[in-house]
């Protein structure tokens, strides 16, 4: 668990050699740590989101390095914490005895993500945003970064918080009319609350999507095993049990079959749909990574 005073450092670029590297360090003791490892008044010279040149030193005073570092004051920063960044020369000696100096001051060694993870924690980004950071450093081709790149700006959150807001305008909608059943409250859902294609589009991809699963699992879960009864692909079972009683829209065929995303088996078995689908409808995107923020969602609650 993540713990809001401890302060956390850490190498932000690539490990090994170099010409320059980039150690970040985050949490309420920066500025302390800064003042052990620097001359003195040092720290009073140091403007927000400005470079400063200093010499990082010792416990016996001896020069490790000549730095610049970044100021970022809370909660205007990457993670929402004071933060520093300090640009070094990318030896790997140096870098760790820079390291080992900011330790010594107070500083624990960053546990992988908990950068990211605090700036989630502290409302810098949204789930899907965090998720997407990891997405954009590993991106391996155009389409891979493109979509990286949109869900980090935010519009993937954008898009299911508008339509979290209508699904719970509609919810309190069909509320009312079940509690109230004497006053004039239409049943009907579809024209003047939804946008109804969109909409209607949402609710099937989120509640059909993992029909497959149907008689998929015998026993309970944790204890559970696996007795499939029509061993298909799994996004392709899910589109071929929905159709048999529902039309659905190419589009949401599309999103249901690829909602797996790189997980697909046929993906991994080499298959370029994916990558067609992903260019055919902003769909397959959207409701691979709902289902998969829902599955972290899950994961966290069960942790807690």
């Amino acid at each position: 668990m993540t713990d809001p005073e401890r302060t956390i450092a850490a190498q932000a670029t690539a490990a090994g050699q170099g010409a320059i590297a980039v150690i970040r360090m985050s949490g309420p003791g920066c500025m302390d740590i800064l003042k052990q490892c620097t001359p003195a008044a040092f720290t009073e010279r140091l403007r927000p989101r400005r470079a400063t040149l200093v010499c990082i030193r010792d416990a016996e005073g001896a020069a490790i390095d000549q730095a610049l570092v970044t100021w970022f004051p809370a909660p205007a920063s990457y993670t929402g914490e004071d933060t520093a960044e300090i640009s070094c020369h990318g030896g790997m000696l140096v870098t760790d005895r820079l390291l080992k100096r900011l330790y010594q001051c107070g500083a624990s060694p960053a546990e992988p993500g908990e950068f990211t993870k605090r700036a989630f924690l502290n409302g810098r980004m949204d789930l899907t945003q965090a998720e997407a950071v990891m997405d954009v450093i590993s991106a391996g081709s155009d389409l891979a970064l493109k979509a990286a790149q949109t869900q980090l700006d935010g519009g993937i959150g954008a898009q299911v918080d508008e339509l979290k807001d209508n699904l719970v305008h509609v919810l309190a909608h069909i509320e009312a009319y079940i509690d109230f059943p004497d006053e004039d409250i239409s049943p009907d859902t579809s024209s003047d609350l939804l946008a109804v294609d969109v909409e209607e589009t949402v609710a099937i991809l989120g509640l059909l999507h993992d029909v497959c699963k149907a008689n998929y699992y015998a026993g309970e879960y944790p204890d559970y095993t696996v007795k499939d009864q029509m061993p298909m692909g799994h996004g392709e079972k899910s589109v071929y049990l929905v159709m048999k009683h529902m039309e659905l829209t190419d589009d949401e065929a599309l999103a249901i079959r690829w909602h797996m995303g790189a997980y697909d088996d046929a993906f991994r078995g080499g298959s370029r749909a994916l990558n067609a689908a992903m260019e055919r409808t902003p769909l397959v995107l959207e409701l691979h990574y709902a289902d998969m923020i829902a599955t972290q969602r899950e994961k966290h609650e069960e942790v807690l």
